[in-house]
Formats: structure tokens, sequence, C-alpha cells
């Protein structure tokens, strides 16, 4: 039965229309496809549903009584293809999003946020964490990913990038003896206090390039406290707990207060990527592909990269 379903349509436009011609038309098809389908239509119900020849048409009494149900099975038809698209322009659903902890306050609240403003029937389920979950499994709709990301059967679409900054508290520079620009032969890195994501582990490797030569410059410490979010380590260096090494977007706003400085001015880490990355096999949903589009902005707004 679901394989005549479109020769259930093409009967309906022929009756409603008022013949295979106009039906034609209506349908872009050729009036032989049309009354092919409507003869193959016939011979598989085993009845006879329209009496016509070249001037007229009429229903046959079953006719008459398939053609109503025709016209519902297109009705409701005609209302999911006008519902489907209408979401496009409404925006509504569930959206489960998924993102790092240091991606949040700057970039993915705000984005997300003016989302939500603009579709208010748009219900949000965030899940701020540095694990990559499982899309399918914990039926997530968009992750955002930081970093190389492995080749997968997921689709990953990037957004922009940004660089780390290894930073510190000017009380903590001054109780250390230090002073900017650091005199890194006088100092070991080793012995300075230093604030590291739990993802770090404890030893830390960084390789900072200057901005305007390029030279590589790389430095080791040794984790003397761990925190499981950037928040958190960014909230200990302000109050001079020791080093960080945070995302240049978030570093900024603490340099203009003047609560954070630049250990090695001029030297930032390369730069790191961010992807959106969702499970759907064709094109995302429309509230996917709008709140990817709102993170793009967000991101290019306060990085300054634009893709």
């Amino acid at each position: 039965m679901y394989k005549f379903m479109r020769h259930m349509v093409v009967f309906f436009n022929v009756v409603d229309a008022g013949g295979v011609s106009k039906a034609a038309t209506r349908l872009n098809l050729s009036k032989s496809v049309v009354s092919q389908q409507l003869k193959a239509l016939e011979i598989e119900l085993g009845v006879s549903l329209l009496y016509r020849n070249t001037r007229h048409q009429k229903l046959t009494q079953a006719g008459e009584q398939f053609y109503l149900e025709c016209q519902l099975l297109n009705e409701i038809a005609e209302q999911a293809w006008q519902d489907a698209r209408g979401s496009q322009s409404a925006l509504r659903g569930a959206l489960r999003l998924t993102a790092p902890n240091a991606l949040i306050d700057s970039i993915i609240a705000p984005a997300i946020s003016d989302l939500l403003s603009e579709h208010p029937a748009i219900s949000l389920k965030l899940i701020a964490g540095d694990d990559r979950l499982n899309l399918i499994v914990e039926s997530i709709d968009l992750a955002i990913r930081v970093g190389a990301l492995p080749s997968s059967e997921y689709k990953q679409q990037k957004l922009g990038e940004f660089r780390d900054v290894l930073c510190a508290a000017p009380n903590f520079i001054h109780k250390k003896g230090l002073s900017v620009p650091i005199s890194l032969n006088d100092t070991n890195m080793l012995n300075l206090d230093y604030i590291a994501n739990s993802w770090q582990g404890t030893n830390i490797n960084h390789e900072l390039f200057c901005e305007s030569t390029g030279s590589a410059l790389n430095l080791k410490f040794r984790s003397s406290y761990q925190c499981n979010s950037m928040s958190a380590v960014v909230a200990m260096a302000v109050q001079g707990a020791g080093l960080a090494y945070v995302p240049e977007f978030i570093f900024e706003p603490h340099r203009k207060r003047g609560d954070l400085i630049a250990f090695v001015p001029g030297y930032y880490s390369s730069k790191v990527p961010i992807y959106a990355v969702h499970s759907f096999s064709g094109r995302a949903s429309y509230v996917v592909v709008k709140a990817i589009e709102k993170i793009r902005d967000q991101l290019s707004l306060i990085s300054g990269f634009s893709y």
C-alpha cells in the first residue's frame, strides 16, 4: 500500500483539478506519467475509479469513497509540509547543547540567550563540561568542541579560533619578587605556583610564540593546584594564587580591569580551533543551524576572527 501513496495523491489531484492535463500541470508531471500512475492504482485496487473519455470524467461509486480518503491523505500531507516549513520561521522545539566550561560565560551563554530572546518557544538543556559526550547515546543536538577533532561520522563545522595567554595577578608577580617583562633566564618556572585545569595533569609544557617575530618559547611548570573548570582557574589566578593559562577572550576583560597581566607579554599559544559538531545525517534542524550562527557571531565579536 505504502508504495502507492503517491499514486493516491495523483488520483486526488486528477479529480480535484478536473482532469489529467490540469493535474499534470499542478503536479509538474507529464500527462503520460499521471495517466500511468492512475492506471497502476486501479490495477492494484482491482476497481475502476473514474469513468473518463477525451472530454469528460466521472467518479465511480468506489471512486467516490476512495476520493474522500485520498483527500484526507492529501490534507494531512499538506499540513505536515506546512508545519515543517513553518518551524523554520517560528523556531520551536528542544535544543540539547553541550560545550566546554571555558566557553560558557563569554561565548555560549550570550549567544544562546540571544537566540532564546528571539525565539522563546525553544526549550534548552545546556550541559557544561569538558568531557566529549557521545552525541547519540546522550541525545545531544549540538556539541561545541575545542582543539583538533578525530575523524568521525559526525558533521564538523569550524566556527573560529582563539589563543591562550599565560598570565597572573599583579600581586602574585610582586609577591614572587618578579617584574614584567619577566627575565626568563633568571626565573625557575618549576618553582612558581601554577593553577592547572584538571585536564592538564601535573607536568605542564607550554610552547608560546612571539606575536611580532614568530619565535618559539618553551616553558615547563609543575601544577600546584588543580581545578575542574576554567572559571575556578581564573578566580584563583585573580586572587594571586599562581600562574594560569587561559583563553585570550577570557584574559582580555581581566587585563582591562587590571586583575591579570600577561606573564610573558607578546607571547601566545598557537591558534586553537573551535568546532560545532552534530550527528544529523543530512542538514541539521533549523534550531541547531540558528544556534551555530549565533555562536559563530559571538565568537567573531569577542575574538576578532570571522568564518
